[in-house]
């Protein structure tokens, strides 16, 4: 701490610099001390003033999350904020509220995983944690929170035995075969022909241009994501690939590619699935749409538009592929994602390992 003298009044006087509400710098002066030892004392009884403002009624956990939401617009991808922002306004905010975030104890988040344990997949719960603490770390760096108490707490185990992979839905060939026979659309037939055959993520497929698919080489560049509001990068470095797809995705895209020119008349390097426009790509709820009203219609398991991708999974493991090949193929981070999402699919059961051993230990 420094106190300064003032020339012209031979006042001590004090300024500090504190960040405000939107956590920003400011300059905050007292002036009109008799001595030094004075403004010293005074300085520091602002700055436990300020420090205790930060902790007091105001800054409840509601107030904590408008800020921070507010604080990662142009910090976050789009997209990321979205998702984030869904989980507060759904899930946190309403579980929290008006309570002071300083009062907030490791109880009262282990009571949150347990009220939504069996509700949200594991992985859900990871997120929900990751931004949680992600919005604890913000009040201690810009409300002076002492500490953490999200990272002392761990996502319980679900009573149920199941784990997260159990929960992953797909469709056979000939399941998939029957839905796709019934849509005549040729966007919309060859959107879903790609996502079945190639395991590309919507928002992945979406983003294609024409420019990405290779005839002759029957591969896709993927190097992009569409948002349902902009481009924007993939979903991890690993996810920029270039993959091989069969025939039959080669075809439907030549005659899609055919189709979009009779209909546009000037279509080059244009987006591949579009309706209206020929730059903007279908919104990202349309294939959703489209797969409810047929399912409505159909004698079929329900899945999502995304489980057509665990669908192109399942295909690749029950061909014996190796697990790193398939990870690639389907742009995962790592390979312990594959494995964690995809693990209980591998058909070495644990009989088959049984009698693997007993050939083993009784040779011929």
């Amino acid at each position: 701490m420094v106190a300064y003298k003032d020339p012209k009044t031979n006042k001590w006087y004090f300024q500090v610099a504190v960040k405000n509400e939107n956590g920003k710098w400011v300059t905050k002066k007292r002036r009109g001390f008799d001595k030094k030892k004075e403004a010293l004392q005074a300085e520091q009884e602002f700055l436990k003033r300020i420090k205790e403002e930060r902790l007091s009624h105001k800054t409840s956990f509601k107030k904590i999350a408008e800020d921070y939401m507010n604080y990662s617009v142009g910090r976050k991808k789009e997209s990321s904020i979205k998702i984030q922002n869904i989980v507060i306004n759904t899930i946190l905010v309403p579980h929290f509220d008006e309570k002071v975030i300083s009062e907030i104890k490791p109880k009262d988040i282990a009571d949150l995983y347990n009220k939504f344990i069996n509700k949200y997949s594991k992985s859900y719960l990871k997120l929900i944690k990751a931004i949680l603490s992600s919005m604890f770390n913000y009040a201690m760096s810009f409300y002076d929170l002492p500490k953490n108490v999200v990272k002392l707490v761990k996502i319980p185990e679900k009573d149920s035995g199941k784990h997260d992979g159990e929960k992953v839905k797909y469709w056979t060939v000939d399941e998939f075969n029957t839905f796709i026979k019934e849509i005549d659309n040729p966007v919309y037939k060859t959107l879903f022909i790609l996502l079945f055959w190639s395991g590309a993520r919507k928002g992945e497929a979406l983003a294609l241009k024409t420019s990405d698919i290779n005839i002759h080489d029957h591969t896709i560049s993927i190097n992009k994501n569409w948002n349902g509001e902009k481009i924007t990068t993939t979903k991890n470095k690993n996810s920029v690939r270039v993959i091989s797809v069969p025939n039959i995705v080669i075809e439907h895209v030549k005659e899609l590619i055919e189709y979009q020119r009779n209909k546009y008349k000037e279509y080059t390097d244009d987006f591949l699935f579009t309706y209206k426009n020929k730059s903007t790509p279908l919104q990202t709820n349309t294939p959703n749409n489209i797969m409810k009203k047929y399912l409505s219609e159909l004698e079929l398991p329900e899945i999502r538009v995304h489980d057509l991708r665990h669908s192109n999974a399942s295909l690749l493991i029950n061909s014996g592929l190796p697990l790193y090949s398939i990870s690639k193929h389907l742009g995962h981070n790592n390979i312990q994602t594959t494995a964690n999402v995809y693990g209980h699919l591998y058909p070495s059961s644990e009989k088959e390992i049984a009698n693997t051993l007993n050939k083993l230990t009784n040779p011929k």
